[in-house]
């Protein structure tokens, strides 16, 4: 890159004192930005080290020069007049885990290079602030009188308000604060200043969708609706315990009317009154500030007329990244390099490591081996490998129908995966002429009563089922099991994923109550698992018979609406490992191949109508929480046992079904011993002799109202059918 300085003459003579005192402009200008440029990074480890955070580049510039330029080319009402970078004039990084030296940057060298270098032509509307400077209050001094000098965001806006005095901007006016490192490459800047309004501050926030996501890493604000506005309520900072309604982060970009700015010295007063050991806190995160700030001025309305004062909630548009660790740096630069748009293995595997996946980007199998002796499956991807997408949605991806449609001619490629997979010859490491799909999901079963470490059997087990997505392009309306595309080199998590995600059990818990029954894996962290499985209750608004939606957002709501179901693995010896090798470039720009994953336990299905490889792992619970012998409960009891139903979390409204493994394996034999022509009278003829439904659930909620009917499907996908030939040797 061209170096912006060239030409220039030495700026070093500029007559102003903008890193000693705020310039007289702020008492003129109609609205103002506050950069805060003083995060040490210390999560960055080796990324950050050397340099100061919003000095960190993201396609060979500084993170904080997408945030300047945004505010620069506002105009209109929403003009800023001057930007002021708040920060220290020198930096102390003690030692850590990952530096064992300490380090001092001197902060006012490297921003007033970095002011020279990229805004040079713009320096009189960029002023460089340094706490240092700034006299501090007497609060502040009793505050951090052991420190010495006063620390955190909020501690620097202070002493900035201490400066300018009283008279900080005129009546009219409007500040934007904001984080130096935030990254927010689709967010207009100006809607801020537009929300903002003279009783009424601005709180931006990004929702993750995920409770997990908010843990120990980000603050977490609580909102509500009034009319078409939404406003801040509550703030919690870092949770390391967040509930189900807690995935609301707190973005580190405010925007104040003037008398709500000037509340910060209030503020302080009322901090200085706090405990010593939450006052510095409190001075930190400037979600504390807000939180205070949306009590001190939101006003009581009156019956039916709109909320005019507090603190506003503004989602973030398009993505938002907060550059807290190397991977969110790692991540930023390939959304900024890539306009977001995943095309590549490489792609998709930074967006899952920093959880920027999408619902439409999907792995492909390009280099397969197939080792009968061993029973192992060898699948090798490359980092510049192509993706493949479920829809066309302007990217150079192939869709799913296009891969399939393209690979009429593989019946000799099919032939030697089918050969290999019987056991009849190694197919070695290969260069596939076709590419293959790739599906995952699970094969499960209810025990039916029997405890871990017992034998399912073929009268007490049961197996749920569930209609075909009825928008699926392929076997649409065929009776199936939960699975997906696979978006993940591990394919054991697509499995559990898919599986949590269609099967969402409910009934009754031990303590008589309505229950969330979430199934969980010995892989699993069982906290996140229920936090997710609620999530996913929580996002499609499932109708669960005894549980209200609103109680999912209360404290301790996972505990009291989730009961934990442990999952037992299954390993028949029809069983495959899977090893995924991953060929990708090291540090110095070398390709480099790795093994990254390696699991046992899938049952393999070449799928050759749909040119698709697919995986199954095999999974047992106690979900019906059976004691008794007896399988088939009256019609009365309109139950299994505890459970009451089994609802689709993806939203689809898909009829489940509730069959036991013995008339399965009957069904099963009628299908393998009927001839082709009269097929169709076989499967007819089971229906009404042989598979016997145990339960057939609603299509709104899932909940069971047939017993012991007909079976109502006569065509499976290529996965049941495959387990219909395998479910002796896992029941036995």
């Amino acid at each position: 890159m061209a170096n912006p300085t060239q030409g220039m003459q030495d700026p070093s003579p500029r007559s102003k004192e903008a890193a000693a005192h705020v310039s007289t402009d702020l008492l003129v200008a109609s609205n103002v930005a506050i950069l805060l440029a003083g995060g040490k990074g210390t999560r960055l480890r080796q990324s950050g080290r050397g340099r100061p955070k919003p000095l960190l580049t993201i396609s060979d510039e500084p993170i904080i020069n997408f945030l300047v330029r945004s505010l620069l080319k506002l105009d209109g009402d929403h003009t800023v007049s001057k930007i002021y970078i708040l920060l220290t004039k020198k930096q102390h990084l003690p030692e850590t885990l990952y530096h064992p030296e300490s380090v001092l940057l001197n902060l006012k060298a490297d921003f007033e290079l970095w002011e020279k270098t990229w805004f040079w032509e713009q320096r009189d509307r960029i002023d460089l602030v340094f706490e240092e400077d700034l006299p501090v209050s007497d609060d502040l001094k009793e505050i951090f009188k052991k420190k010495g000098r006063p620390e955190g965001a909020v501690a620097g806006l202070a002493l900035l308000l201490n400066e300018a005095g009283p008279s900080l901007l005129r009546s009219s006016s409007r500040v934007l604060v904001a984080a130096a490192d935030n990254f927010l490459p689709e967010e207009d800047l100006g809607q801020y200043f537009a929300l903002c309004t003279p009783d009424a501050s601005v709180n931006a926030y990004k929702d993750l969708g995920d409770p997990a996501k908010i843990r120990d890493k980000f603050g977490c604000i609580t909102t509500e609706m009034d009319g078409a506005t939404e406003w801040m309520t509550a703030y919690a900072e870092k949770p390391s315990d967040p509930g189900p309604k807690d995935t609301k982060a707190s973005v580190a970009l405010y925007c104040f009317p003037r008398k709500h700015f000037a509340l910060l010295s209030e503020y302080v007063t009322f901090v200085r009154s706090q405990s010593s050991d939450d006052r510095q806190k409190r001075l930190g995160a400037p979600g504390f500030f807000m939180e205070w700030l949306a009590g001190a001025t939101s006003r009581a309305t009156t019956m039916g007329m709109p909320r005019t004062a507090g603190v506003k909630a503004r989602r973030v548009q398009g993505r938002w990244f907060d550059i807290g660790d190397p991977a969110d740096l790692r991540i930023a630069s390939f959304w900024h390099t890539h306009s977001g748009r995943l095309e590549t293995v490489e792609d998709l595997t930074v967006a899952r490591e920093t959880g920027q996946l999408d619902d439409n980007s999907f792995l492909l199998v390009r280099r397969l081996e197939i080792d009968p002796e061993t029973r192992t499956i060898r699948i090798w991807h490359s980092s510049d490998d192509m993706l493949c997408s479920l829809r066309p949605d302007g990217r150079k991806l192939k869709t799913v129908q296009e891969i399939a449609a393209q690979a009429t001619n593989a019946t000799e490629q099919w032939e030697r995966i089918r050969a290999a997979l019987e056991g009849r010859e190694r197919m070695p490491r290969k260069d596939l002429e076709s590419p293959l799909l790739l599906s995952a999901g699970v094969f499960l079963f209810d025990s039916h009563g029997a405890q871990q470490g017992q034998m399912l059997s073929a009268n007490r087990a049961l197996v749920p089922f569930l209609e075909k997505d009825i928008a699926s392009n392929v076997d649409r309306r065929r009776v199936t099991t939960p699975a997906g595309r696979v978006d993940s080199l591990d394919v054991q998590q697509v499995c559990l994923d898919e599986m949590r995600e269609e099967f969402i059990f409910y009934g009754v818990g031990a303590d008589g109550l309505a229950k969330v029954f979430c199934l969980i894996d010995d892989s699993d962290d069982e906290k996140a698992a229920r936090l997710a499985v609620l999530a996913v209750v929580r996002k499609s608004r499932l109708q669960i018979p005894g549980i209200n939606l609103k109680d999912i957002d209360l404290s301790g709501s996972v505990e009291r609406l989730t009961e934990p179901v442990h999952l037992s693995q299954i390993t028949p010896n029809f069983c495959w490992k899977l090893e995924t090798f991953l060929n990708r470039e090291n540090s110095i720009g070398e390709k480099v191949e790795r093994k990254v994953y390696s699991r046992d336990g899938f049952a393999v299905i070449p799928d050759e109508e749909n040119h698709t490889l697919e995986f199954r792992i095999i999974r047992w619970g106690n979900i019906t929480g059976v004691q008794t012998t007896k399988v088939f409960p009256t019609v009365s009891t309109m139950q299994i046992g505890r459970l009451r139903g089994i609802a689709d979390g993806d939203g689809y409204h898909r009829i489940p079904f509730v069959l036991t493994a013995e008339d399965l394996i009957k069904y099963g034999r009628e299908v393998r011993t009927g001839q082709v022509d009269g097929l169709r009278s076989v499967l007819q003829k089971s229906q009404r002799e042989v598979a016997r439904i145990l339960a057939v659930g609603d299509r709104r909620d899932g909940r069971f109202e047939q017993f012991e009917t007909a079976l109502p499907f006569l065509f499976t996908t290529t996965s049941v059918n495959f387990l219909l030939e395998k479910l002796e040797a896992i029941v036995g």
